[in-house]
């Protein structure tokens, strides 16, 4: 997910249940190089307007913090949205990017 090799502006959308994390964390330290390259490509992949989904299981909120400020930096605008976020078991957290 890091190095995409398609042209600019190919898709609406990028969707991501499981690859997201194994691609910017190692041991729950966020490799900042690796997120600042994927969101650039990602942005330069996506289509005007283009959206992201990605669920994410880092459950630190800095971490989640680290991760969300860099897209904005990249020119993404987007938001958290928690699925089940009472319970530990079945809670899901999402962060979807929209291209501005």
């Amino acid at each position: 997910m890091l190095n995409l090799m398609f042209r600019k502006n190919t898709f609406d959308y990028v969707f991501s249940v499981s690859a997201f994390q194994w691609a910017i964390s190692t041991y729950g330290i966020i490799n900042k190089s690796a997120l600042h390259l994927m969101a650039q490509n990602l942005y330069r992949i996506l289509k005007g307007k283009g959206t992201c989904v990605f669920q994410v299981y880092e459950s630190s909120q800095s971490l989640l913090d680290q991760v969300y400020s860099i897209f904005i930096e990249k020119g993404f605008s987007g938001e958290f949205v928690i699925d089940n976020p009472q319970s530990k078991k079945k809670k899901k957290i999402y962060l979807i990017l929209h291209k501005k």
